[in-house]
């Protein structure tokens, strides 16, 4: 069994052999059964798949509407509010962090000194 052209339809292929081969009978009624073609089978799922595409056009549509899409741009407007907004933040805190070092060393040799004051009274 073979497809045929861009129609799909099927045909039975007979080619000559090198030696002759005994006919053979079949029995009463026997048939050759055939299967559907992808022709056939596009046609039978055709109205679905037009249903779910036009679903997902429908649904596209309403993600991209003009609310949702302002609605995005407010949102990205925020977040770029957020990451200057943060970008600035961290640029006045580093020079207290600059400074956390030596306060953390005067911090110890005080802690020191007010132990050794401690111990002598």
């Amino acid at each position: 069994m073979g497809l045929q052209g861009v129609t799909g339809l099927s045909f039975v292929g007979l080619e000559e052999a090198d030696a002759p081969a005994a006919f053979t009978r079949a029995e009463p009624g026997a048939r050759i059964a055939l299967r559907p073609t992808l022709l056939d089978r596009l046609a039978e799922s055709g109205p679905g798949l037009v249903a779910g595409f036009a679903e997902t056009a429908a649904r596209l549509n309403a993600l991209l509407s003009e609310d949702n899409r302002a609605q995005l741009n407010r949102a990205l407007a925020q977040l770029e509010q957020a990451a200057g907004d943060t970008s600035r933040l961290m640029a006045a805190l580093q020079p207290g962090a600059r400074e956390l070092p030596g306060l953390l060393k005067d911090a110890d040799a005080a802690t020191l000194r007010a132990d050794a004051a401690l111990r002598r009274i």
